[in-house]
């Protein structure tokens, strides 16, 4: 890493700015009384006038036009289509010789040229290999020009020069999907490619014109296979075996040419390699070998042989004794020739297998009958061998269906189940764009489902029960083994153990995946982990804990996909190695490195204006705190890595960082709380296999949970369903109240939502998974028979606010069908998202990571690190949160990326991706991306990354219709910090609270704790407690310090963190407790008798149609009425704290049942206003 010198007047500015930021304390944003929204705004705009330091940048151009147009031009100028189109223009300059053409095209190369300049101006030259090519075609287009402007007869003049253009265009074209099956592993492993390759040779030997053609593309075909062997092949005989044929054919390949005086028969060498290497016979061979052994069909060979045996002696008795001397050789004569034995036995042959070839004299009036049956038994013969012809063909196609493989099959998958197909797919398109595609078997058991996924997978059956599977089929080379299963083929356990037994004694260390499209119970559970000594992953609930993270933000599912769906040089999520530690300081955490050391907060900004955005580091022991919670750190943390998203992650530790630039003295953004919910009420309309995983997973945040699932189909169907979240809520462990049932549904009324929309917060779509593939078909018709009933309801009903709708379509690329439906409900709040999609991704790009962790065993290390930080993303450890721009900046404010992100980090957030608002653009805009279409944005909504570029090139904050954050949970952790000494003991000079006992020190012998002493007044200093022997007495610890110690912790609590350990009383009086309980129990009583009877008057009230002025005061009380629920739950979650308070210690462990409970799910933002301010 490299970082610019900061001058020491800028030095000094940044020190009194930190000074005056930790004076100020800008992490520190809730507020108890929050201010009006216009004070807010003012307050903020004085202070950016007033300020030096956040004078911002403007992007070089802050119009959204603009913006737009970059964003097309990167899109046109990377597209398949694009490079086509130049390859055309290109061809038709080198083959007309015509002026009006190559003039206008000499133009558009330009004005093309002049577009990719201004294109990576804008990015800060970031692509080398882009302005590499911009050379290459500025040569290429200058050499042109000045054939033009020098009036140069022959336009040909430095073609070839002027040709380099098609250099890109080809690097472009290999993108289509018709050029994706010339992958590395097909071009080594490939029969047809060498057969290709020798075709043409021959061609060219017959034709000497076409010989330096062939010889162009034979050295194309060479150089290429040269560069796939050494990128697909691991060191070993394989590997020094082609390498030494790459020798053989690049002297058969000069031999075209004339080089070294070689005959051009010497191109006949590259046969050997074919034979040799890929062995085609072989194969062949080894199956015309197990049908000669099938027992079924050597008897019936056997059969026709002696069938055609006794014809060929009855036919031959019959023309020697019975018809006279005929012209048998058909040469018009009768001749001693006809009667010989070789020329009998030879008609008879002919007359068996062709009819007519019996001469005239055979159908004579004597001999007509006989000559008949002669005929017609040779014409059944003739039936029987083409049946038995037919029936080699078949067997011998089945056993080279399902013959041997060879050592080059890397993967092998096992089993089946409804999620593998879409997976395969996945980890196919993804392997495409790294130009690969890995050779793999999948084997079945018993019988073959009728699957494609690419030529690169090879199916196989294998019989029940057998044993030895992998020698079966040679599958020396599998570096990885992956099952699918699911609970319809449990039965199936065993041939699944016994396979991976097989494979574990050729790759002892090496873990299979499984991969479950359910849950299974425990008892499978084990055998998965314990006997196999595999990892196990659950479809159901990954795509589960992604549906239960859409309800915090709907693009979470698209996001995730944006994280993981990322290969060599893309922006993505990525981990890089970071040896350093962080160190607190006066003026913030400090980073430590061994080549530098400067503030966490102007690192973490200097990489962001690179495209970098740093989102969490790894510490020593494995945890993945935020950066937003490292800002202000009380003790040295050591880190070994760093998260965050971006592109060419192994240029990350050279970046040249910028440090020059101050830091913010305040806070520019306005106040403001994350909403959160602690109950929760939803209807499900279908069915999810992960929905027991999901309600068990909001059990560890929520209060209480109800679900109302409307399942079609069978009685077996629901009371399985039933019995699954029964036994999802029994292994719940906290003290969450369930409300969970079941319902028949026929799949069309909607009526059955009446009784289920009180309370309800959301309404869940997503019909079961059906044989025919017409999911989203079906989701899109319960959507519109839902969504008019709900805004027919609201209609109705001004005061109701109606539940939100989440759609879940399987395809992604239905999305944009879906948003664009939802147009038609403007009453309604809908999202839309596709859990199913992110599954198949983020299990593809495990299936990726898996493959590639022998020969990248430390690019494997670090994307296992990338997976554990987005499971913690699916947790309530981390939330992703989207939210308008207009509720964190002020109206009619410009605010640079730099700071909004420093801002954010400060407050906790770390900024991960906007969603680009819609406004009135050219129509012409709109055409170019019809014609270009994006490979990226399937989906739709245009979501962007931030990152991965330089943040002057991003579009606008004002600018984006949503941001997405993300920010540490409830369930989160801080990152933990033990404290270099403790040389005194810690007081706790809290009124009405013991004194702590003195702890014995190492290596003492431990001794009886000292008797608490009594509570005494807190201006008064603590007296010093007796030390025990042989502890030595130390100095008591001052109230005062005390109390500042733990204001100072409370200070940097940041937005959703939790209350730390200081806050908290570890003894309490349990009377007090209940009768404090039983007071707000009954005050809950009252209030929620109360507003129902309230809220009853109101509807009957509105139902009266009272009236415009009436019914607009009515309306307001009803949306005042609305805080109602949130006091309820402030109440309960009190009512709850003083329910584990008054327990005070779990009896078994003695430990306070609040660092689990209370601190963990019971603490609201309120909760935490107040305890700030009383403690």
């Amino acid at each position: 890493m490299v970082i610019k010198d900061v001058p020491v007047e800028d030095r000094a500015k940044n020190d009194t700015t930190n000074a005056s930021t930790k004076d100020e304390n800008p992490t520190d944003v809730v507020v108890t009384e929050a201010p009006k929204q216009e004070e807010v705004a003012a307050s903020v705009a004085d202070k950016t006038d007033n300020s030096d330091s956040q004078k911002a940048k403007k992007p070089e151009s802050d119009s959204r036009l603009a913006q737009d147009f970059l964003g097309i031009l990167d899109r046109v100028f990377n597209h398949p289509r694009y490079a086509g189109m130049i390859i055309a223009a290109l061809l038709t300059v080198f083959f007309v010789e015509n002026w009006l053409i190559v003039i206008p095209l000499t133009f558009i190369f330009m004005v093309e040229i002049g577009l990719r300049v201004w294109q990576q101006h804008k990015l800060g030259w970031k692509n080398k290999v882009e302005v590499i090519f911009i050379a290459i075609d500025l040569i290429a287009t200058l050499s042109l020009l000045l054939a033009i402007v020098l009036h140069v007869s022959d336009v040909e003049s430095g073609m070839l020069l002027r040709m380099l253009r098609i250099l890109r265009g080809l690097s472009m074209l290999r993108t289509l999907r018709i050029f994706r099956m010339f992958s590395n592993e097909t071009i080594v492993y490939s029969q047809i490619i060498p057969v290709v390759t020798l075709v043409i040779g021959l061609i060219a030997l017959w034709v000497p014109e076409v010989r330096m053609a062939a010889f162009a593309f034979l050295s194309l075909e060479l150089a290429y296979r040269a560069y796939a062997i050494y990128q697909v092949l691991p060191e070993g005989k394989r590997r020094n075996a082609e390498t030494g044929f790459i020798l053989v054919d690049a002297l058969a390949t000069l031999s075209i040419a004339g080089v070294l005086g070689l005959a051009p028969e010497t191109l006949l060498l590259r046969m050997f390699r074919y034979l040799i290497m890929l062995n085609p016979l072989g194969t062949a061979f080894s199956a015309v070998g197990k049908v000669a052994s099938n027992p079924e069909l050597r008897q019936e060979t056997s059969m026709l042989a002696g069938g055609f045996f006794l014809l060929q002696i009855i036919t031959t008795f019959m023309i020697v004794y019975f018809y006279p001397v005929m012209d048998l050789n058909g040469d018009g004569k009768i001749t001693e020739h006809d009667t010989s034995p070789f020329q009998i036995l030879l008609y008879v042959f002919m007359v068996l297998l062709d009819p007519g070839a019996a001469p005239k004299d055979a159908f004579g009036p004597w001999f007509l009958i006989p000559t008949a049956g002669i005929v017609l038994s040779g014409v059944f013969f003739f039936a029987l061998v083409v049946g038995l012809g037919s029936n080699v063909m078949g067997l011998l196609m089945k056993e080279l269906s399902n013959s041997p493989l060879s050592a080059r099959v890397q993967l092998m998958f096992c089993g089946y189940n409804e999620n593998a197909v879409n997976i395969l797919r996945s980890f196919d398109r993804i392997s495409a764009r790294m130009r690969r595609a890995f050779p793999s078997a999948w084997i079945f058991f018993g019988t073959m489902h009728s699957v494609s996924v690419g030529r690169w997978a090879s199916l196989r059956i294998a019989k029940l029960g057998a044993r030895r599977v992998l020698r079966q089929f040679r599958l020396s080379g599998i570096s990885q083994t992956i099952i699918f299963t699911s609970s319809a083929n449990h039965d199936l356990i065993s041939e699944e153990h016994s396979i991976l037994r097989e494979f574990a004694q050729q790759h002892p260390t090496a873990k299979p995946l499984i991969i479950s499209d359910d849950t299974p119970d425990k008892h499978i559970r084990d055998i998965y982990f314990h006997e196999m000594g595999s990892e196990f992953v659950s479809s159901a609930e990954l795509s589960a804990r992604m549906l239960y993270q859409m309800h915090h933000s709907p693009y979470m599912a698209e996001l995730g996909i944006h994280f993981l769906d990322t290969v060599g040089q893309e922006n993505g999520l990525h981990a890089v190695t970071l040896d350093a530690e962080l160190r607190p300081s006066a003026e913030g955490t400090m980073l430590h490195t061994a080549q530098y050391e400067m503030l966490l907060e102007r690192w973490l900004q200097a990489y962001y204006r690179q495209g970098i955005n740093i989102m969490a580091l790894r510490t020593a022991d494995g945890r993945y705190p935020l950066v937003g919670d490292l800002t202000h750190l009380c003790c040295p943390l050591k880190v070994s890595d760093l998260l965050g998203l971006g592109a060419s992650p192994q240029r990350w530790a050279d970046t040249t960082l910028n440090t020059k630039n101050a830091l913010l003295d305040h806070d520019p953004l306005l106040p403001f709380t994350w909403p959160d919910t602690w109950d929760f009420n939803m209807i499900f309309l279908g069915w999810h296999a992960g929905l027991p995983a999901m309600l068990l997973e909001m059990s560890k945040k929520h209060h209480k949970l109800g679900l109302h699932v409307l399942m079609p189909g069978s009685d077996n169907k629901r009371e399985a369903a039933t019995q699954a979240l029964y036994e999802a809520m029994a292994e719940h462990e906290g003290s969450c109240q369930f409300s969970v049932d079941v319902h028949a549904w026929d799949g069309i009324s909607v009526n059955d939502l009446t009784p289920l929309l009180r309370g309800c917060k959301a309404i869940i779509l997503y019909p079961e998974e059906t044989s025919d593939g017409n999911e989203d078909s079906l989701l899109e018709l319960w959507f519109h028979r839902t969504a008019r009933f709900l805004s027919e309801k609201k209609a109705g009903m001004k005061w109701w606010t109606p539940p939100k709708l989440m759609l879940l379509p399987r395809d992604l690329s239905d999305i944009g069908t879906f948003n664009s439906a939802t147009l038609d409900y403007p009453l309604l709040n809908i999202d839309c998202g596709s859990p199913d999609a992110f599954h198949d991704t983020y299990i593809a790009k495990r299936l990726l990571s898996e493959v590639l962790r022998e020969r990248e065993p430390l690019l494997y290390a670090q994307e296992r690190k990338c997976f554990e930080f987005v499971n913690l993303l699916l947790s309530d450890a981390m939330i992703v949160e989207d939210i308008e721009p207009k509720e964190l900046l002020a109206e009619d404010r410009h605010l640079a990326w730099d700071d909004f992100y420093l801002a954010s980090v400060r407050r906790g957030w770390s900024p991960v991706a906007l969603i680009p608002s819609v406004y009135e653009r050219p129509a012409w805009m709109d055409s170019i991306e019809r014609w270009f279409p994006s490979e990226t944005d399937i989906a739709g909504t245009g979501l962007q990354l931030l990152s991965g570029r330089p943040t002057h090139t991003f579009m606008p904050i004002e600018n984006s219709a949503r941001l997405l954050l993300c920010r540490r949970g409830v369930l989160g952790e801080l990152p933990e910090c033990t404290p270099q000494t403790t040389a005194k003991p810690q007081v706790d000079t809290e009124a009405n609270a013991p004194a702590q006992t003195v702890e014995p020190v190492e290596p003492v012998e431990p001794v009886e704790p000292v008797e608490p002493v009594e509570p005494v007044e807190p201006v008064e200093p603590v007296e010093p407690v007796e030390p025990v022997e042989p502890v030595e007495p130390v100095e008591p610890v001052e109230p005062m310090e005390a109390e500042t110690q733990a204001m100072a912790t409370i200070e940097h609590i940041k937005e959703g963190e939790v209350m730390t350990e200081t806050v908290w009383p570890k003894h309490a009086d349990q009377r007090l407790l209940r009768v404090l309980k039983g007071q707000i129990e009954g005050s809950l009583a009252l209030l929620h008798k109360s507003t129902d009877d309230g809220l009853a008057k109101l509807m009957d009230a509105m139902d009266q149609n009272p009236g415009g002025a009436v019914e607009g005061d009515i309306l307001a009380a009803l949306t005042d009425l609305q805080n109602i629920d949130r006091v309820m739950q402030r109440i309960t979650n009190v009512m709850t704290t003083l329910d584990d308070w008054s327990k005070a210690t779990d009896p078994v462990t003695g430990k306070p049942l609040w660092e689990e409970e209370v601190s963990k799910r019971y603490v609201m933002e309120e909760e935490r206003q107040t305890l700030r301010k009383e403690l």
